[in-house]
């Protein structure tokens, strides 16, 4: 811990003021909990306390735009998708099998 802030640099310092120097450094939750001997859940929970924004580096918490060209699962041609759910394309949708279920009815 002491390595990047020696104690002779330091007066009175808290856990808290160590996190937001070094977020301010752009460093991610792994490299303060290192860094202070703690786990990485106990800096997440500081940093949401204390209004901390995150480091957007380490990719786990960036959410993916789920609008994205996707490969329709009936006809196998690309199409612009609007959620992670869109897997058929408006052609194959408007199509009137898709419509009736037809293509999709079992029979026993």
């Amino acid at each position: 811990m002491w390595k990047e802030y020696p104690p002779s640099q330091m007066t009175i310092i808290t856990y808290g003021d160590v996190t937001r120097k070094m977020a301010e450094e752009g460093r991610n939750n792994r490299e303060i909990a290192d860094a202070l001997g703690v786990n990485r859940t106990t800096i997440a929970r500081l940093r949401k306390h204390l209004k901390i924004a995150s480091c957007s580096r380490g990719g786990h918490n960036r959410k993916k735009d789920p609008r994205q060209d996707r490969k329709c699962l009936s006809c196998g041609n690309n199409f612009p998708s609007t959620h992670n759910g869109n897997r058929i394309c408006p052609t194959c949708r408007g199509r009137e099998a898709w419509a009736t279920q037809q293509d999709c009815m079992v029979m026993i």
